[in-house]
């Protein structure tokens, strides 16, 4: 039995490392995964996240293997759980084909270190019991394999991490310009509300004091209307009168 182990610092966030866990396949770097599968995925009543994958990979299967191993592809099964509230996302997988002849476990966590900083703790445990005389070679090649493969699992998973990181600050920069057109757009409607209001109160004014003028015009109308009367009814009299006078 072989017993590997590596751990890892990334000096980035849980939430991006995290992030750019899920997206890690393809990448550039770890060619020997060729597909991912997902079969089941569930949210639980704590809010954890339950993952089941189907993992295939590519091995470069050595000759004195090929016998109990014909086929060059591996699968795998892989359990994860993401827990928000500890910030911890933790994995373990097994694999499918060839578990009678070896038996291959790996356990990974990613945890939060700190507020800038995520640590990846990664091991696996490797048993062949295919044939003695070759089992302790197997798990040495698989073992050397293991090890190639997860340097170039880091590779891959910190070119993921710097799109992702890329991709966050892009979509900030474009919330706080939305942000501040929208203040902008919000000023300029608060001016334009602001040159309506004293439109319309100029306006209202003017109508007022129009209409105030037309009132003291009309006063002073009936008011000469009223001379003109009583006048008039002054005329009347004095004709009423005089005419009195002359019949007597």
């Amino acid at each position: 039995m072989k017993f590997w182990q590596s751990d890892h610092v990334f000096n980035h966030p849980w939430t991006i490392v995290s992030s750019a866990f899920w997206r890690k396949y393809p990448n550039d770097y770890s060619t020997s995964v060729v597909g991912t599968d997902t079969i089941d995925r569930y949210i639980d009543d704590d809010g954890k996240l339950h993952s089941t994958r189907l993992i295939i990979s590519s091995w470069k299967i050595p000759s004195f293997m090929k016998y109990f191993m014909p086929s060059p592809y591996g699968y795998a099964v892989e359990y994860s759980v993401v827990d928000p509230v500890l910030k911890t996302l933790e994995l373990r997988s097994r694999n499918l084909n060839a578990a009678s002849l070896f038996s291959f476990v790996e356990k990974v966590v990613y945890s939060e270190e700190s507020e800038t900083e995520t640590k990846l703790s990664h091991e696996a445990r490797i048993s062949c019991h295919a044939c003695r005389l070759l089992d302790r070679k197997a798990e040495e090649w698989i073992e050397s394999t293991v090890d190639k493969n997860a340097k170039f699992g880091l590779l891959g998973l910190s070119s993921i991490i710097n799109m992702v990181e890329s991709e966050a600050q892009m979509a900030l920069k474009a919330v706080d310009e939305f942000a501040s057109d929208t203040i902008k757009a919000v000023d300029e409607i608060a001016i334009a509300l602001d040159g309506f209001k004293s439109d319309t109160l100029r306006s209202v004014e003017g109508l007022a004091t129009e209409t105030m003028k037309s009132f003291e015009e009309i006063k002073n109308e009936a008011q000469d209307g009223m001379g003109v009367i009583g006048e008039e009814v002054d005329r009347l009299r004095t004709d009423m009168l005089d005419t009195g006078i002359k019949s007597t």
